[in-house]
């Protein structure tokens, strides 16, 4: 940066002043004017630039303000440069500070006796809009140095403040040379707790006299604004809606009603529906800043006229002066990060009921059924997002000779802004990555400045009937019957490959299953032959068949019949689902009549073999 010459303004305005026996401070034309105390040859300043005459003591005007150097020469300058030792700008890292000087020779012959010679430093840190952080301790290199009361500096102003004489004395760098290199350290705990991001130290040096210039050096910790989120981008649905069904096969062609009944020995089908995935994300856009310091250094060249006493012309004295700015040249960015991506694909369902094998039935999907594909690659690393552009860190321009003249010429404050804006590139960004049934949703590819905003996850349909689907579970034919059994169930879905981190299976409970009734039916429309023709007895009852003592007859116990007039029942044959049929007598029969070797004793139950209708 150029150098800047303090031009103070004038913060008091004193009245005529005939004693003082302390001392004090007060400014006049840029320069800082010491109170001494002493009160010989007293003498009225009319031309220091106050709002009114003050007196100050001669002691002190002809030892600095009667010579025509003081008021002639230009005030010391410096050109500061801040380097990090451990390598990182962060903050909670030492700084070191090297300070290239100029200090004006006559500055340090009219130091009155009894005051400190050498120049003096001060620095403050200030932010990136010129508003006062705190004071810089800066030390080291036998100096011992405070930061600048920031109560005396204006924010926003770096050339309007106030300092006290008691200050300069104590700070200060007690050599004689006129230019030259300090070296000193801005502590860690100086900018101990201070955020990422630009900051300025304002370097002052102070000669002799108290003149003093300064330069604002930035001081970039972190490289810049760290990344901080910004937009978002987020989507939900992590409910699955599932329902099911039981009922009696074949689907489509149902032969029972389950809510009515159905016969065990028959089979059941098991069909749920859900959704075919879940899944719950979240998309953050990551916003920063890089600033890259380019430093233009160029060496100024100069003579200045030499004349005796007469006013001719002797000669020429050769002056140069190496100059160095720094540049900061700002570059923004963002980029997308997966910050949340979960998505689950179906495992199985479960349904129970009393009337399924073992009272409950697994359905995995089928069908073709496929979870998700997912693809993804995250990092929260900052250096995995960011192609950064590689400046040059100094440009030489060269030399500028400034000619001739009785003194030498002020410096020429160049602006290189426009050429260190050319000279950094934007800083190309990728995205995380984030592809969905191989649809790329959040795209990784390189691209300038601002990666490009990504998709969401498209919305999930519900599932074909035969991906959750089971079908001949035969109703145990042991199993009693049972009215309307109640029915339960559960859906689970199990994250896929490729999500982030390590979620955990969900089950949800499928409401509203039907309950299922069973009924075994039989019926039992028994009759036997009738003997009247060979009743004797004188008033037969003839609502009664009649059994006569040493005739055959006969016993039929048919499978067919009319039952509940509902799905699947009706007059049809149940022999399907009847286990046993028997009869017994009161008297001893012979099966299969006299010549038969199969007796039966009265009250002893006679089974009707299956598949056999009658028994005689």
């Amino acid at each position: 940066m150029a150098e800047h010459s303090g031009i103070v303004k004038l913060r008091d305005n004193f009245g005529t002043v005939e004693s003082e026996s302390g001392s004090r401070d007060f400014w006049a034309n840029g320069y800082l004017m010491p109170w001494t105390g002493h009160h010989d040859a007293k003498r009225t300043i009319t031309d220091a630039g106050f709002d009114n005459q003050d007196q100050i003591t001669g002691r002190w005007y002809r030892q600095y303000y009667d010579h025509a150097a003081w008021t002639s020469a230009k005030p010391p300058t410096v050109r500061a440069t801040i380097t990090a030792p451990s390598g990182k700008f962060e903050p909670g890292q030492d700084f070191a500070v090297s300070a290239k000087f100029t200090s004006p020779e006559d500055a340090h012959n009219q130091v009155p006796s009894g005051y400190p010679s050498g120049h003096r430093y001060y620095a403050a840190l200030f932010d990136a809009s010129g508003n006062h952080i705190k004071p810089l301790r800066i030390g080291g290199g036998g100096f011992q140095m405070y930061g600048l009361d920031l109560s005396k500096i204006p924010n926003g102003s770096y050339d309007e403040f106030r300092v006290e004489r008691q200050d300069l004395n104590t700070v200060h760098n007690g050599g004689t040379s006129t230019s030259g290199t300090d070296t000193f350290t801005i502590p860690a705990s100086d900018t101990a707790g201070l955020e990422k991001g630009t900051y300025y130290a304002v370097i002052y040096i102070f000669d002799e006299l108290r003149r003093y210039g300064y330069q604002k050096v930035p001081l970039v910790l972190g490289g810049g604004a760290a990344p901080t989120p910004g937009d978002g981008m987020s989507g939900t649905d992590l409910t699955p809606n599932p329902t099911a069904v039981i009922a009696a096969d074949s689907r489509g062609d149902e032969q029972f009603d389950v809510l009515d009944g159905i016969p065990t020995s028959e089979s059941l089908y098991v069909n749920a529906k859900t959704k075919n995935f879940l899944y719950d994300y979240q998309y953050t856009q990551m916003k920063g800043e890089k600033i890259y310091n380019i430093t233009f250094t160029k060496t100024y060249t100069w003579s200045v006229d030499n004349y005796d006493e007469t006013g001719a012309w002797i000669g020429s004295t050769p002056g140069s002066y190496e100059d160095s700015q720094t540049i900061p040249v700002t570059r923004e960015y963002s980029y997308w990060v997966l910050k949340k991506l979960e998505v689950y694909g179906i495992q199985n369902a479960v349904v129970e009921n009393f009337s399924l094998p073992n009272e409950r039935v697994t359905l995995t999907p089928q069908d073709g059924y496929r979870v998700p594909a997912v693809q993804s690659k995250h990092s929260d690393a900052e250096e995995d997002h960011l192609i950064e552009p590689e400046p040059p860190e100094v440009v030489p321009l060269g030399t500028e000779d400034l000619g001739s003249g009785d003194s030498a010429p002020a410096i020429p404050t160049e602006d290189y802004t426009g050429q260190a804006e050319d000279l950094v590139e934007e800083i190309r960004v990728k995205n995380d990555r984030f592809s969905f049934n191989g649809t790329v949703l959040m795209s990784d590819q390189e691209t300038e400045k601002d990666g490009p905003t990504p998709s969401g996850i498209p919305a999930a349909e519900e599932i074909g009937e035969d991906v959750l689907f089971g079908e001949n579970y035969v109703i145990h034919p042991q199993k009693s019957n049972y009215d309307s059994a109640p029915s339960d169930g559960t859906v689970t879905y199990a994250p896929v490959p490729g999500v982030l981190g390590s979620p955990s299976a969900k089950t949800y409970p499928i409401p509203g299953i039907n309950p299922v009734t069973v009924h075994t039916p039989v019926v039992n429309y028994s009759y036997t032959s009738d003997d009247y023709r060979y009743n004797q007895m004188t008033q037969p009852d003839r609502n009664r068949m009649t059994f006569i003592l040493d005739r055959p007859f006969t016993v039929t116990m048919p499978t067919t019949g009319q039952h509940l007039a509902i799905k699947g029942y009706g007059n049809r044959d149940y022999a399907k689902y009847t286990k046993s049929r028997q009869v017994s007598f009161p008297f001893d029969v012979w099966i299969g009549g006299k010549n038969s070797t199969r007796y039966i004793r009265a009250n002893q139950w006679i089974e009707i073999p299956a598949g056999q209708q009658s028994l005689g």
